[in-house]
């Protein structure tokens, strides 16, 4: 009984002197804006990760709140890899600090994975990963998510993650898009009573701005008639999100403009 009684307490001793030899520094991690998902061309996916603009030396305030400051142009890095954790390690061999996605909010899926039914086996597995926010926001891009997240920057002095939250209070208000967050769009890809949906989002090119021809004259489209990309705009950011995507278990199987956006949320 004496001998079992040493050994605990010897154990309990040598706990006390293990200190922090395995520590991380919040300084060693770049944590992630955003991530994109697309159909690899070398290999089964095209892992696209947005990450914040830096301020100079490192180590600073941007790094360790996990966001940016609006301040610079985010950057971002985009490998081919078999597995989305195969990807990370690839990205980690090349990169002074080590990924970290524990503050990322926004996932970007590329049209041609969802509309080939293939993303409920990039979803099942990320599902799992802890570090991974079950808040984070999912959207449909049109084209690919690679284009999408090089042409997305700060608008107005906010950072990208405030930014995209403004923008689902936003939808709140004019029902133009849903407000789909990563843990229902996970379960919906299980459900057999509804179907999955997400907004879609794209880069605009300006073509539907025209800048000659004839002036307005009787004829009129309603505010929701346009999905992401078609808006008659122009501005310095060029990607927008508006309309819907719709699923059919986890394939895309078309979209919704705005108004019909704002028909299937009444409806639902």
């Amino acid at each position: 009984m004496r001998k079992v009684i040493a050994i605990l307490l010897i154990s309990i001793l040598l706990m006390n002197f293990t200190a922090c030899f395995d520590a991380d520094e919040i300084d060693d991690y770049l944590f992630v804006s955003a991530m994109g998902i697309d159909k690899g061309k070398t290999d089964k996916w095209r892992l696209t990760l947005q990450l914040p603009a830096l301020q100079d030396g490192g180590g600073g305030e941007q790094e360790q709140s996990g966001g940016d400051s609006g301040q610079g142009t985010p950057h971002y890095v985009s490998i081919d890899a078999p597995t989305f954790f195969t990807g990370i390690d690839m990205l980690n061999s090349s990169l002074p600090k080590k990924l970290n996605f524990s503050q990322m909010q926004i996932i970007y899926l590329g049209e041609e994975l969802v509309r080939n039914g293939e993303i409920g086996q990039f979803i099942a597995p990320l599902g799992r990963f802890r570090q991974l926010r079950r808040s984070a926001h999912v959207f449909v891009v049109k084209e690919n998510a690679l284009d999408f997240i090089k042409e997305n920057k700060p608008a107005l002095g906010t950072n990208l993650s405030k930014t995209f939250q403004l923008f689902y209070q936003i939808a709140e208000t004019t029902g133009f898009f849903p407000h789909v967050t990563f843990e229902y769009f996970y379960e919906s890809l299980k459900s057999t009573s509804y179907q999955a949906m997400l907004p879609l989002a794209a880069v605009n090119d300006f073509k539907n701005f025209k800048k000659t021809g004839k002036p307005w004259g009787t004829e009129f489209k309603t505010g929701g008639y346009y999905t992401a990309g078609e808006l008659p705009r122009i501005g310095e950011n060029k990607v927008e999100v508006f309309g819907t995507a719709v699923f059919n278990g986890d394939k895309m199987v078309g979209t919704l403009n705005g108004d019909e956006t704002r028909f299937l949320l009444m409806a639902r």
